[in-house]
């Protein structure tokens, strides 16, 4: 019979997330959010291994494992953390933990970590002189980290800050945070822990741009958080990292940055149309912004013309969108456009070509205000459907008043344009904000606040709480003209968002769930319609720039709701035979994850089929290359089959 785990943490996300992973190995779990929660299920079951956080508000991991073990004594102790003070390692080990997790850690780690300690052979009473030499090595590590706990940690910000600065992929920037905590640790002391390979070789190999970095920035000021930064001089760096840049500066407003990083790729992307087009697209999006419709115009006829030349009649059709937000456009334009987007099925863009080809008199468009993308077509084309139908089934949808965005850079926007920095009064309060929002619909207890973001505790550091919240209240009311309280809402011992505040992450996570349910009961137009628009709100990396230990475990869980979000899209798109589409997502879903089983296989299936055979090769050699260096693992034995039957 698989062990039975308890899981000890108070931050639900971590919990349940660990919750499933062992959940879907076999073993049977049970979940506590609090030390007296755990200690009462402690008191009337057995279990073979307890994870336990560290850092709770009350008693704290450690005071939980002492008054544990009477009542479990044959149990087994995994603790997690990312945060010690310097003597905690010390009491762990006094305590016979037997593995230590440093935060933040994805879930096979967890796994190779539960699996070792529960296959171990029972400690002997011999243990109380006799360390084994894993624990040892694992005892000079946290002593390392946790003696210059705040420098570590400070370090380790700036080089995930850094490196997102310079466009590294979500995934690099975590291995690269977790080696800036490690970066004073002689790496020979890491060898005993496998999951930390990765880990092993950016401290080994000096002369990688991950190992300068962290060279770069070991010794560098804490400076004051700016988003007007430039990109180095480096040939090297690849051109999807510097259009994740491009994007960061035009979401937060800097037009003219992003356009200068725009014309480097397009210097850099010949012979591919494809990405000159999307390149283009956002350039003209953004000169959009910045009110300089002109060069709007002429980049968005070009980008037709050419898209029409290189027969790429999705990239055609939003240069027409584009240009219809300009001038009036032709209907032989509106209409290919709208055909096009029938047939990608994207239901927001066939809801705004139908709304252009109705104010046109074009019987194609008339029931535009039917499709399931019309809430877009009216923000976008509001005018013109003002005209069209009777004033109640046509009101205009407004943009709400604020809106906070998680995708991407952080930013509040108020009617679609972001606060400047100087609204806010210190780093401290977006910081705090940002935590808010990370958390919606939940009410965070002052004693998380303050543990998050006042560590000292004391009544200097309720104060500073409270004065954090007064200032936040005073921004947002500054732009809204509703009073602070309903903006930032006390209640029971905590505060939470009001109502009147719109997080992005929230309204995707609401429509991937409405998404999923609609999928599994076979109404795939309301799925489509959810799904996409889910999609939609993904304007880049979450909390891009913001390294804190809290934001890892909360990217972990929205990479796996957006991957599940494309390979719906994508599973649903292969079923109407739509490989083309289909393909657009798995590529998708292997830019989050790179060893993604179900992606290769359809891609491995779409190229076999299509005669690509070389492509193919490729495809299998990129797969085994990713296998290899981010799980030190063979490619699977069903993977490796597709070249076998060729």
């Amino acid at each position: 019979m698989k062990a039975r785990i308890l899981i000890i943490d108070d931050d639900e996300l971590v919990r349940s997330s660990l919750a499933l992973e062992a959940e879907e190995e076999g073993y049977r779990v049970a979940v506590a959010s609090t030390g007296e929660e755990a200690l009462e299920l402690g008191g009337k079951q057995s279990f073979d291994l307890v994870v336990c956080d560290i850092r709770m508000p009350g008693k704290n991991g450690l005071e939980v494992i002492e008054e544990l073990k009477p009542l479990l004594p044959n149990v087994r102790f995994i603790v997690i953390t990312g945060y010690a003070s310097a003597d905690t390692p010390v009491k762990a080990l006094k305590l016979r933990v037997d593995d230590y997790l440093l935060k933040p850690f994805d879930g096979e780690v967890f796994l190779q970590s539960v699996r070792s300690v529960l296959e171990r052979p029972s400690q002997s009473e011999e243990f109380e002189t006799q360390v084994p030499q894993q624990q040892d090595d694992l005892l000079r590590i946290l002593q390392r980290v946790t003696e210059r706990a705040p420098l570590r940690l400070a370090h380790a910000e700036r080089v995930a800050t850094e490196a997102s600065r310079r466009g590294f992929s979500p995934r690099k920037i975590r291995q690269i945070y977790l080696a800036g905590l490690l970066y004073e640790t002689p790496v020979s002391d890491l060898d005993s822990f496998p999951g930390l390979h990765r880990i092993r070789g950016i401290l080994r190999h000096k002369e990688s741009l991950e190992a300068l970095l962290l060279k770069e920035t070991a010794h560098a000021e804490v400076a004051e958080e700016s988003d007007n930064f430039t990109l180095p001089d480096d040939s090297s760096i690849p051109k999807n990292n510097i259009l994740r840049l491009a994007r960061k500066h035009r979401l937060l407003g800097h037009f003219e940055l992003a356009q200068g990083l725009y014309e480097q790729i397009l210097r850099q992307a010949h012979n591919d149309p494809e990405l000159e087009g999307v390149v283009k697209l956002e350039q003209g999006e953004t000169y959009l912004s910045a009110g300089r419709k002109q060069k709007a115009r002429e980049l968005g006829e070009s980008l037709r013309e050419t898209a029409r030349e290189s027969r790429l009649p999705l990239l055609s059709a939003r240069a027409t969108l584009l240009l219809a937000r300009l001038s009036d456009q032709p209907e032989e334009s509106l209409l290919e456009a709208f055909h096009t987007f029938q047939m990608w099925e994207a239901q927001a863009e066939t809801a705004c070509a139908a709304l252009l080809l109705a104010a046109a008199g074009n019987e194609e468009g008339l029931s535009w205000h039917t499709l399931p993308g019309a809430e877009r077509a009216k923000q976008l084309f509001g005018e013109k459907a003002r005209y069209l139908r009777p004033a109640e089934t046509t009101k205009v949808a407004e943009k709400p008043e604020l809106v906070i965005r998680l995708f991407g850079p952080f930013r509040v926007e108020h009617k679609g344009v972001p606060l400047p920095n100087e609204a806010w009064a210190s780093r401290k309060d977006r910081l705090l904000l940002t935590y808010l929002a990370g958390h919606p619909g939940r009410i965070l207890t002052e004693e998380e606040l303050l543990l998050q973001f006042w560590p000292k505790g004391g009544d200097r550091s309720r104060h500073s709480l409270h004065n954090s919240v007064s200032q936040i209240r005073r921004m947002l009311s500054s732009a809204i003209e509703l009073p602070g309280k309903e903006l930032v809402v006390r209640q029971n011992d905590g505060y939470r968002l009001g109502e009147e505040l719109q997080v992005d992450l929230a309204l995707f996570q609401e429509d991937l769930s409405q998404g999923s349910r609609a999928g599994l009961s076979g109404d795939w137009e309301k799925a489509l319609f959810h799904l996409q628009r889910a999609e939609r709100l993904v304007e880049g990396e979450l909390l891009e720039g913001d390294y804190q230990e809290w934001t890892f475990p909360l990217r972990e869980e929205v990479q796996r709701e957006l991957t599940e979000c494309w390979e719906m899209l994508a599973n649903y798109f292969e079923k109407r035979n739509k490989s083309e589409v289909a393909r657009g997502y798995w590529e998708k879903i292997l830019g989050l994850d790179s060893c993604f089983e179900p992606a290769y296989e359809s891609l491995f299936n779409h190229l076999r089929r299509s005669g690509q055979i070389s492509e193919l090769h490729r495809l299998y050699k990129r797969a085994e290359n990713a296998f290899r260096t981010e799980l030190d693992l063979d490619l699977p034995s069903h993977l490796r089959d597709f070249l076998s039957e060729i």
